[in-house]
C-alpha cells in the first residue's frame, strides 16, 4: 500500500493515461482503448489485493486490538482521519500544500502501523 500511495504521489495514476486511471470514467468512457484499460487492471490488480487483504485483517483483528489498546489500532485510525482530512483540503478548500503534508503523514501512519504491528505478528507467530 505505501508502494501505491508513493506512485500516487509521483501522479503515476494519470502520468500514462488521458485521466485517472482511479476514477470509474477512465473504464466506462470509450475514449481508452480496451488493451490500455485491461493493462491498467493488470497493474492495478496487486495493490487492489493488497489493500483488501489488509482491510480483511484490519477487520478481523479489529476486536481483540480494540480491547488490547493495540499501538496499531491508533495508527490505523489516524491514517483513517488524515485521508478525510486531505480530501476535504483538496477537494473543498483547494489547500494543496496542506494536503501534501497530511498525505505524508498517512504514510507516516502506516510505517508506524506496520511497525507496532510486528510484535503482534511476532507472538501470533510463536503459537
Amino acid at each position: 500500500m505505501l508502494v501505491w500511495a508513493f506512485l500516487r504521489e509521483m501522479d503515476f495514476q494519470k502520468r500514462f493515461t488521458y485521466r485517472s486511471i482511479e476514477s470509474i470514467g477512465y473504464y466506462t468512457r470509450p475514449d481508452a482503448p480496451w488493451p490500455e484499460k485491461l493493462t491498467v487492471i493488470a497493474i492495478l490488480a496487486p495493490f487492489a489485493a493488497a489493500g483488501i487483504i489488509l482491510a480483511l485483517h484490519v477487520c478481523r483483528e479489529w476486536k481483540s486490538a480494540w480491547n488490547s489498546r493495540e499501538p496499531w489500532l491508533g495508527y490505523f485510525l489516524g491514517a483513517a482521519i488524515l485521508v478525510i482530512l486531505a480530501l476535504c483540503c483538496e477537494k473543498a478548500f483547494k489547500l494543496v500544500v496542506a494536503e501534501e503534508v497530511l498525505e505524508t503523514g498517512v504514510a507516516l501512519m502506516f510505517l508506524m502501523l506496520t511497525w507496532s504491528s510486528r510484535k503482534t505478528r511476532q507472538a501470533s507467530c510463536r503459537r
